[in-house]
């Protein structure tokens, strides 16, 4: 008589993203980009190894096909690996993401996930649209996360990409590895004004193809994030920690790099 196996299969509740990478199967069916192709699938290894093997990061994570599911007890525990999963695909592959959070009941252990919340994001996620990750909106967002989370046209509230980009250069300086390496004022300004350059540039690559509305509704969490360094008060949190103090000078600079109108003149 063979003998039984017993798994644990309670839920838990908590918060599930589940995330869809844009153009992923094009991009693996692409004889073209086998090297880097090769390089994502090692990433990939490394990211759940980290995550799934690491009690204290309170995230399981599992990927299929063209989909990354994530889940946490906390919500915060999720915005980290969402942005370094995020970084390494846009910065390496140019591939973005959609997705939807949500809170309920699932199950998530050994790469395995099922479960209402899962089946609930998924919903959520086709929703979505553009190149954004909405949250079910019964969840509330509190304040000490407004700067990472910014409410869309639709009423959604949306992970805002380049708070998380600046919270992972504050973790892990602007090259991914070393920190501190000189003014941290300095270094966001240095990676703001790139990722301006790269949404209009992506528009006038774009602009007479379907795929433009992707880059275009990156204005609007760009934006969102230059007015909150600019003038909100809620920008001061990205550095008391580091005893930091902004100057005029600084809301100055990132006044100057909201994306107008006449800048899409292009």
């Amino acid at each position: 008589m063979a003998a039984s196996i017993e798994f644990d299969l309670q839920y838990r509740d908590g918060y599930v993203a589940f995330i869809d990478i844009l153009g992923f199967s094009t991009y693996v069916e692409d004889e073209n980009n086998a090297r880097k192709t090769n390089d994502l699938f090692s990433f990939v290894k490394n990211f759940c190894i980290l995550f799934n093997e690491s009690p204290s990061l309170d995230t399981q994570v599992s990927f299929f096909s063209d989909s990354i599911v994530l889940s946490a007890k906390e919500l915060t525990s999720l915005i980290v690996p969402i942005s370094l999963a995020e970084s390494y695909l846009d910065d390496n592959l140019g591939l973005l993401f959609r997705g939807g959070i949500v809170f309920g009941k699932y199950y998530h252990k050994d790469g395995v996930t099922f479960g209402p919340a899962v089946v609930n994001a998924y919903r959520l996620e086709n929703k979505a649209n553009y190149s954004r990750i909405i949250l079910d909106q019964n969840i509330t967002i509190s304040e000490k996360l407004d700067f990472r989370f910014f409410r869309d046209y639709d009423g959604y509230y949306c992970l805002n990409p380049y708070s998380t980009l600046l919270n992972r250069i504050q973790s892990f300086g602007s090259d991914g590895v070393h920190y501190p390496e000189g003014d941290l004022l300095d270094a966001i300004k240095t990676i703001t004004l790139s990722q301006r350059n790269r949404i209009l540039e992506q528009i006038k690559k774009n602009v007479h193809s379907p795929v433009v509305e992707k880059s275009v509704w990156r204005i609007r969490p760009f934006n969102n994030l230059c007015k909150i360094l600019a003038d909100l008060p809620v920008g001061y949190n990205l550095y008391k920690g580091n005893d930091y103090r902004v100057n005029e000078k600084f809301k100055t600079f990132f006044r100057k790099q909201v994306i107008a109108e006449q800048d899409l003149q292009i």
